[in-house]
């Protein structure tokens, strides 16, 4: 009955966290949608940034191609992530990425 019960808060936790993530994120998306940016203390800021479309071509047929100019997600660490992160660097465990 104890791991029974252990299992429905976990998995209540689960469903509260889903919620909670859902929420955030639409609230995000409307944010963003709406022309404006959003700044989560600690975090970050997002925002959206206008793409101008690229011309490219298909390696399978050599056919020409272009994308339309959009607007994208954007999203921009802040400096205390970044310094906290960067103090956890150690060298013997981290190689760098190419």
């Amino acid at each position: 009955a104890r791991r029974q019960r252990q299992m429905s808060i976990r998995d209540s936790s689960k469903r509260v966290c889903g919620d909670m993530l859902d929420a955030v994120t639409s609230a995000i998306t409307e944010v963003l949608t709406s022309g404006d940016t959003i700044r989560i203390d600690g975090l970050g800021t997002f925002s959206t940034r206008f793409q101008v479309g690229r011309e490219g071509v298909s390696a399978f047929n050599g056919e020409k191609w272009k994308t339309a100019d959009t607007l994208v997600p954007a999203f921009k660490f802040s400096g205390s992530l970044k310094d906290s992160v960067a103090e956890t660097y150690d060298p013997k465990k981290h190689k760098p990425t190419k």
